[in-house]
This record gives C-alpha cells, sequence and structure tokens, in this order.
C-alpha cells in the first residue's frame, strides 16, 4: 500500500498547479472539492498565480478579425489566441476579482442621480449600492485597475476653485467608496497627462507629457509605498521614453512599462536599461486592450 500524504502537504502541492487542473480535482474526492471552493485557498492560489507573467490583449487585426491574445511578458511570444465573435461592439477586458461594478448617471435628470450595480460572479447576481454621497464624476471609466482588493479609477469632483482630481476607489468586500489623492506632480510640468497602473504590486501614477516639445522632457512615475496612506506616494522614476508615450497599456513584473506610441505601435520601456523596443507592429495588429493575466479559481457558477 502507498505510504498516506500529510494533508497539509497535499495542500501544498495543489497549490502549485494550474486553475485548470484544479477544476478537474474536484471530482476526485469531497476534500479535495472542498479544499479547491475554500476561499482561503482560492486566495492563495491566487497569489502564487500572479506571480507567473502573461499578458492578455485584445487585439485588432488589419483584416477586421478581434482577438484575445496570451502573451509571456518576457519575450512577448503568443501562447494562446482567441477569435472574438464580429458582432461585439462594446467589449473590453475587465480586470476585476470577484465583481464587476457599472455606475449609471441619468443625465436627462436635472438633478443628476447616481445610480450603482455590483454583479457577483460567485453569487450569480447584481445588487445595488446606495452610497449616502457621491460628489464624484467619472473622468476615465477605462482606468480601472485593481489593488488590495479595491478598483481604482481616474475621477474628478467640484470644489470652489474647480475641478479636482483624485483616485476613486471600491473595495470589493466591504462595497464602499473613498477617494486617494494624487502625489503632488506640478514641479513635473505642466499639461501632463496621468495614468493609474500596478507597479511592483502596488498602486501607481505615471505622469507624461502627451505632445512632448522639447523632445527631452521626462516621464515621471509615482508610486504608493504603503497602501491608502496618501503620504507615502514616492517618485521613483523620470526618465526620456523615445519613441514618445502615446497611451500607456501596462507595466509588467519585469519593471517595464508597455505603451502605444505615435505609429500605434506597442512598445516596451525597461526602466534598469533604459531602453525600448517595439513588440507588436503597426502592420501586425492594433492593441485594443492589454492587463496582467492571472488564473483564478473563483467559479463563475457559484
Amino acid at each position: 500500500m502507498l505510504p498516506t500524504l500529510p494533508f497539509d502537504v497535499i495542500t501544498i502541492i495543489l497549490l502549485m498547479l494550474p486553475a485548470k487542473a484544479l477544476v478537474k480535482f474536484q471530482c476526485v474526492c469531497t476534500s479535495f472539492r472542498d479544499l479547491i471552493r475554500d476561499q482561503t485557498f482560492i486566495k492563495k492560489h491566487l497569489h502564487l498565480s500572479s506571480s507567473k507573467g502573461y499578458l492578455l490583449h485584445k487585439s485588432l487585426q488589419h483584416n477586421g478579425h478581434r482577438t484575445l491574445n496570451l502573451l509571456c511578458d518576457k519575450t512577448f511570444d503568443q501562447t494562446l489566441e482567441i477569435e472574438l465573435p464580429l458582432d461585439l461592439t462594446t467589449d473590453r477586458i475587465v480586470p476585476v476579482e470577484q465583481d464587476v461594478v457599472k455606475n449609471y448617471i441619468d443625465s436627462e435628470n436635472p438633478n443628476i442621480t447616481t445610480k450603482i450595480e455590483v454583479y457577483s460572479l460567485m453569487d450569480d447576481l447584481w445588487k445595488e449600492i446606495e452610497p449616502d454621497y457621491f460628489p464624484w464624476d467619472m473622468f476615465d471609466a477605462r482606468s480601472d485597475i485593481v489593488v488590495n482588493e479595491t478598483i481604482h479609477w481616474k475621477a474628478t469632483y467640484l470644489d470652489t476653485t474647480g475641478d479636482v482630481m483624485v483616485i476613486l476607489a471600491f473595495h470589493l468586500g466591504d462595497e464602499v467608496f473613498r477617494e486617494l489623492s494624487l502625489p503632488n506632480y506640478s514641479s513635473d510640468g505642466e499639461d501632463l497627462v496621468e495614468y493609474i497602473g500596478v507597479y511592483k504590486g502596488n498602486l501607481s501614477l505615471f505622469v507624461f507629457h502627451l505632445n512632448r516639445v522639447p523632445l527631452d522632457e521626462k516621464c515621471h512615475l509615482w508610486v504608493m509605498k504603503e497602501y491608502g496612506v496618501e503620504s507615502s506616494w514616492m517618485k521613483v522614476h523620470s526618465v526620456v521614453i523615445n519613441p514618445r508615450v502615446v497611451r500607456p497599456l501596462t507595466f509588467t513584473r519585469n519593471n517595464e512599462i508597455v505603451y502605444e506610441d505615435g505609429d500605434d505601435e506597442s512598445v516596451v520601456y525597461d526602466f534598469d536599461t533604459k531602453t525600448s523596443r517595439v513588440v507588436i507592429g503597426r502592420e501586425e495588429k492594433v492593441v485594443q486592450d492589454l492587463v496582467t493575466y492571472v488564473e483564478s479559481l473563483v467559479m463563475i457558477d457559484g
């Protein structure tokens, strides 16, 4: 008879396996099924999966076909391609964990009411959130990124001096909104464009000149070292990036930023070597969305 491994050892082994295999292993026995569906196990597996470097991007090919592509974030070699239906008009990659958030504003109502709904993948239902006070306007609904189980967007609110830009945060567990102030980057220049992202696991702000004149204008990367502590914003890079940045796409785990340049090419800039390289040329496909790919055991059907 083969010796029986301690269940703790089995748990460690299972944590190392890909999500696809673990879903199948639920059929082995009840104890495996209960373990793989356990929230603590799911969070540990998600943490381990996040260390594996893959990017998922939605692209538009020149023949009109749209695809989802899985890339290695070191070589940018494609490992998987899935063609999307042609009748999708508003599809995009949503980088959230277990919930999806929708925000509606009734523009025809002079009082302008806000309606917020959260869809739970685990419970398979929509739930309306009714905040007591919601003074923010979404400045960029496509800016959503997830850090610390919280979705973040660029947003503005109106005070006595005019519009103030902030980071609007929604915690998926507590289901409450809060705002985070941006760092004081006024000394970085004028007419800057802001991009919020995830840099080395931390909330970050990348600011750059869209129309860079002169050509030696620098881009700046700020990182919130301690989440939620606004005094912990720190500038970690000030660099000249060529070709110029038009649209930041994502950061990689290799201390790089992927962005779109003025020629519709996807470029990777390495903050360590201070070098750039084109990874997807204009003649290949247009990158419409790019996010870090992480496998998850969260079951859509609960």
